[in-house]
Parts: structure tokens; sequence; C-alpha cells
């Protein structure tokens, strides 16, 4: 698989993410992109489908390009793509928390200004 054939600087140049990350990553979503076989096909492994969106999604690379990186179609590697954002929505809430009324909201600002030099 081309996951394999990468050393890890060239790994992240193309992922923007370690492999360890990468790993959590299929572990996170993988339950929501796993498929069955079937009599026609066998299903693209969970690893093979978050490559392909993250190397969609980190380099900007074309959809034939990814197809053409990772041996699918630029239909499939599209599709990949869309599920994957997919299954990160459907767990983002654990991570990814957003202020709830407008003083909270003034709280996260004003945090936000202490630690960065953002305006």
């Amino acid at each position: 698989m081309v996951l394999n054939q990468y050393e890890d600087n060239l790994w992240h140049e193309h992922f923007r993410v370690s492999r360890e990350t990468f790993r959590y990553i299929c572990d996170l979503v993988g339950h929501h992109l796993v498929c069955q076989d079937t009599n026609m096909r066998q299903a693209i492994p969970v690893q093979k489908r978050v490559g392909v969106a993250l190397w969609r999604l980190a380099t900007g690379n074309s959809y034939r390009t990814a197809g053409l990186v990772f041996d699918v179609g630029r239909c499939t590697a599209l599709k990949l793509k869309e599920e994957f954002c997919s299954a990160l929505l459907r767990v983002s809430n654990d991570y990814i928390k957003f202020p709830k009324g407008e003083a909270e909201t003034r709280d996260a600002i004003e945090a936000f200004k202490e630690v960065s030099s953002f305006p």
C-alpha cells in the first residue's frame, strides 16, 4: 500500500500529520468509514480511505491525482474525502467546543487575545 512507502519527513509533508496522529484519526473515525466486502469487490480499508482524504486535504492536489497515488478512481477519491469529512463532523462535538451565549463568546475572545498576538 502507498502508505508504507514514505519516510517520516515525506509522510508529514504529504499528510500534514505524523504517523501516530494518522493512526489516531483512523481509530477515531474508522467505525464510521468501515465497509463490507461484496461479491463484486473488496472494500477499501479504513487506512486507505483516510489516506486519500488527508492527501487531498493536505496537498490540494486534484481528485484525479489523489486517485492515481492511491490507485482509486477520481470519483472514488472525491467520495472518500466527503465520507471522511462527514465522519469527522460526527465526532467533532467531542473535540470542538463552541461558546454558548454572548457572555461565553466574549470570555473566549478575551482568553484568545491573552494567549495570542492577534489584535
